[in-house]
């Protein structure tokens, strides 16, 4: 069966959905029936929600293995109303009502660490891609990133109490770019690693400003929506407003699809629509989903991407072997630049992984037809600029292309070659989700009774979020799947040159070569972690330390008084045997 892209969004209750039919797969509410579920967020697994309501009444953790049944509730009574699980769904941030940001520890279901650096209410969380910081931003204007690993938190900083933050967000592609929008219906764009601000988009929304999100598939879209019924799209390199679309209610919330393809918002009059990014001119479904204003939209995490990524790698080479006239010209990180030897045009295939799904529906047969694609520098929905791409900078594709259509992919023969490292990989990166039974629809609500919460069940897998280890420590379904795919696509590329007797190809010499650098990338990444936690260990030892020393000191030291005492005594002592 074919997995289903499910997305959650919350109002009144929560709803589970097929993205593709937007039909109702599961609709329940673990929280009080008289307050709206204020924000809802995806495991890393996509087993479990957890999600607050507007009142902060308690923090609930869904398990959706079977039906809807909550297995931790958090912060009872602590008034969190926002939330944010960091990659490993270990940890999960909360802020709300009562100014502060809390930290909490899935797996010993405790309170880690609670931030008090604001002054307002707390009105968004996020952890950065690489768990390191916090960033939070509140009704008082104050945006503050908090470090992780040294437990020290930043200046606050951003345009004061009369732009107070209502939203933010994080760049998936560059890492260090953080989007906030505001109840003045500013949009700003800051480096969170200097906390300076790269660019402020004043009026581009006339009401509050509601949500942002940023293009997984492209790194220089990202979208607004507000109280003012518009989206507006955003081209974050040339830091300009390129498309407006008004709509027939006040928005309130946003996401990308996983492709990056389609964008859907929700309503203050509980409306969700759905859009095709190549033709936002009409929504291309509209769907009646809450009774009270949709409050947060959020589709689950992707559980495919390496299988696109391998997709892409085969179709390329097998293009490379059945067309000579092209070469490979340089293999990075992120993209293998292909050149054409009759006009040495170039076309750019990327390897980010949220852009392959385009990269895949190319048709290597008219790959002709798209040389020199890099030539023209493109905004962010595909419609052509006037510069030119760097070639050695790495630029995302545009994934959506107004002005040709998309082509079907190579036929079934062309791949028949590279068929037994597909099973391979098919068997090693099926999630667990795709093989479960398709959730029949419902249409009344799923409370669970009192009976039927219980506490964290003892039969929970390792992808739990509450009993999922660090990534070092017992790798997810994806860092498996990427090992595995590592190892076959070697060994086939070592047994298909032995077989030949011929040396390695250049995409394959440049793919083993890349891997390494990954590899050694994300030792030093893990070396760098450990040094700065062994740092920050020595000096906690240290100050231990020294305050025992300076309890010794304190109380094997002389006693001043006593001195003094036995002075003033002695001094009695002379004066009576002169006298008597």
């Amino acid at each position: 069966m074919e997995d289903v892209t499910r997305l959650v969004s919350s109002g009144d209750c929560l709803k589970i959905w097929d993205s593709t039919s937007m039909t109702v797969l599961e609709q329940f509410n673990p929280h009080s029936a008289t307050h709206p579920v204020a924000q809802v967020c995806w495991s890393s697994s996509n087993q479990y929600l957890v999600s607050a309501s507007s009142i902060g009444d308690k923090l609930v953790v869904s398990s959706l293995k079977s039906s809807p049944v909550p297995v931790m509730e958090l912060g009872e009574g602590k008034k969190q109303t926002r939330v944010s699980l960091n990659s490993t769904s270990q940890f999960l941030v909360s802020g709300g009502l009562d100014n502060t940001v809390n930290i909490w520890d899935l797996k010993t279901k405790r309170l880690h660490r609670s931030l008090k650096d604001h002054k307002e209410e707390v009105t968004c969380v996020s952890f950065n891609g690489g768990d390191s910081y916090i960033a939070s931003g509140s009704t008082s204007g104050e945006i503050i990133l908090h470090s992780i690993t040294t437990n020290l938190s930043s200046k606050p900083f951003g345009h004061g109490p009369n732009v107070p933050i209502h939203d933010l967000r994080y760049s998936l592609v560059k890492r260090s770019l953080l989007g906030t929008v505001s109840d003045s219906g500013s949009v700003a764009l800051w480096d969170a690693n200097t906390q300076k601000e790269l660019h402020l988009f004043e009026g581009t929304h006339k009401a509050p400003c509601s949500g942002l999100a940023f293009s997984p598939a492209n790194d220089l879209l990202f979208i607004t929506v507000g109280l003012d019924k518009k989206i507006v799209c955003y081209d974050t390199s040339s830091k300009m407003v390129f498309r407006n679309k008004q709509v027939e209610s006040p928005l309130t919330a946003i996401d990308f699809t996983p492709d990056g393809a389609g964008l859907v918002v929700g309503s203050t009059q509980g409306r969700i629509y759905m859009y095709d990014l190549r033709n936002l001119s009409a929504p291309v479904k509209i769907t009646t989903a809450h009774k009270t204003s949709v409050t947060c939209i959020r589709f689950q995490n992707s559980t495919s991407k390496l299988k696109v990524q391998l997709s892409v790698i085969l179709y390329i080479n097998t293009f490379l072997q059945n067309h000579p006239q092209f070469h490979v010209r340089q293999v990075c990180t992120n993209c293998i630049l292909i050149n054409s030897n009759k006009n040495n045009k170039t076309t750019r295939f990327h390897l980010h992984l949220p852009t392959l799904a385009f990269s895949v529906l190319l048709d290597f047969e008219y790959l002709p037809h798209f040389a020199g694609g890099s030539s023209q520098r493109k905004t962010p929905l595909g419609t052509p600029g006037s510069r030119c791409y760097s070639p050695s900078v790495v630029q995302t594709p545009p994934p959506i292309k107004e002005e040709e259509s998309i082509t079907t992919p190579p036929q079934q023969t062309d791949v028949e070659k590279n068929n037994g490292l597909r099973q391979e990989y098919d068997v090693t990166s099926t999630p667990p989700a795709a093989q479960s039974t398709h959730v029949q629809s419902v249409n009344t609500y799923n409370t669970p009774e009192p009976g039927q919460r219980r506490d964290l069940p003892t039969q929970l897998t390792y992808d739990s979020p509450v009993s999922r280890a660090p990534p070092a420590a017992a790798p997810g379904v994806f860092e498996w799947a990427t090992i595995r795919l590592k190892v076959a696509l070697m060994g086939q590329i070592e047994s298909g040159a032995e077989g030949r007797g011929a040396p390695l190809t250049s995409i394959q010499m440049n793919f083993v070569r890349n891997m390494i650098h990954e590899a050694l990338e994300d030792f030093r990444d893990t070396c760098h972690r450990d040094i700065i936690n062994l740092q920050v260990e020595m000096v906690r030892q240290f100050y231990i330390q020294l305050n025992e020393i300076h309890g010794l000191i304190e109380k094997y030291s002389v006693n001043d008084s006593l001195i003094e005492e036995i002075e003033r005594l002695r001094e009695e002592n002379k004066r009576l045997r002169a006298n008597y």
